[in-house]
């Protein structure tokens, strides 16, 4: 079964793993993921484009445990975040954000619930979609 959110892709397998993803993504595009725990995500593709000359990222994932993105670490390039678990009855958010300029091939993390109370939401400016698995 397969649900998306304007860009985000969001699939579940026989399992109940989810796939999150977007792939040859566009100028200007943000989603945001909400993960509600418990559950463990793993990212399983990551190439976006390279950060600038100081480090600066144009495209990026930030991954944090609370709606505030000052929180939040931030990846792009090659580099991936690395696999995290989400506790029961706490949300991750992971969002992504690229610039009007170069584009990368994209990203996808599966989401593992560990008990069928997780929930997955994925917003774009204009829509959101909440999955349960």
């Amino acid at each position: 079964a397969g649900a998306g959110c304007g860009l985000v892709s969001v699939s579940v397998s026989a399992v109940f793993v989810t796939t999150v993803s977007r792939f040859s993504y566009g100028a200007d595009e943000v989603a945001r993921v909400e993960i509600r725990g418990p559950a463990d995500v793993a990212f399983t593709s990551f190439t976006l484009e390279r950060a600038g000359a100081v480090g600066q990222c144009y495209d990026q994932i930030a991954v944090s445990s609370g709606p505030d993105a000052g929180e939040a670490r931030v990846f792009c390039g090659t580099k991936s975040p690395p696999p995290f678990s989400v506790p029961d009855q706490q949300s991750a958010f992971v969002q992504f954000e690229s610039d009007s300029v170069v584009n990368g091939d994209g990203w996808s993390f599966t989401v593992s619930p560990r008990d069928s109370t997780t929930t997955i939401t994925t917003t774009t400016t204009t829509t959101t979609t909440t999955t349960t698995t």
